[in-house]
């Protein structure tokens, strides 16, 4: 190729690299669009998050998540969460009656004395909870029906 053939291959890099540039930029656009939509200032977060711990200062009795039924429970539980309630069933075993209740109650019992001694008792309950789904698959309810055929 000759200096002719240079200027050509030139041009064509030209007639890609423009139409490549325009999507870059539009790329770039797009990025800075949806960084700036999502952030938001430091005193709005706050003024929310005082609004939220006010209203539930002024109703301690309201439960915020999903009620027990039990009020004494609903109270120092400030209701179950979907996860508090899918480890209770877990916890518990599943597929049995008495199972998720089994777990509701072990979760509880063990929340308190593990809070009681430590406030990083989420540390430990958590290894104790993988223990169960590895080794105990039918929960509590199946450990103590294994004891008892035994």
């Amino acid at each position: 190729m000759g200096p002719a053939g240079g200027g050509q291959a030139v041009a064509q890099l030209g007639v890609v690299a423009q139409p490549l540039d325009r999507a870059e930029q539009r790329l770039f656009a797009l990025r800075d669009e949806s960084a700036n939509a999502q952030l938001r200032h430091i005193t709005a977060s706050l003024q929310s998050n005082y609004e939220h711990l006010t209203d539930r200062m002024e109703r301690p009795f309201e439960v915020s998540g999903i009620p027990s039924g039990f009020r004494e429970i609903d109270y120092y539980t400030e209701g179950f969460t979907v996860g508090d309630l899918i480890v209770m069933a877990v916890l518990g075993g599943m597929g049995t009656v008495f199972g998720p209740v089994i777990g509701a109650v072990a979760l509880l019992v063990l929340e308190e004395t593990l809070s009681g001694i430590t406030e990083y008792w989420q540390i430990i309950l958590g290894p104790l909870f993988l223990l169960v789904v590895l080794f105990a698959r039918g929960g509590i309810d199946g450990l103590l029906a294994g004891m008892r055929h035994g």
